[in-house]
């Protein structure tokens, strides 16, 4: 597949944001895969888990689809 984006001198931010959304992809797949081993790994209290589980959840949430496919 081959897509051509384009942008004008008033969209350099777009532009930034296109280049670098490979790099931002992964860096949101390591923290979710962070988030998910940090539980399995560490000892924690139940309230320190809740928390991290309320984070995690709302991170899911914020990045579906532009994570995992579905």
């Amino acid at each position: 597949m081959k897509i051509i984006l384009e942008f004008d001198s008033t969209e350099k931010e777009e532009a930034h944001h296109s280049y670098n959304g490979p790099q931002l992809h992964g860096a949101a797949v390591d923290f979710d895969n962070y988030l998910f081993q940090y539980k399995k790994k560490h000892e924690i209290s139940d309230t320190t888990l809740a928390h991290i589980d309320e984070i995690h959840k709302e991170f899911s949430i914020l990045f579906t689809g532009l994570l995992y496919e579905r």
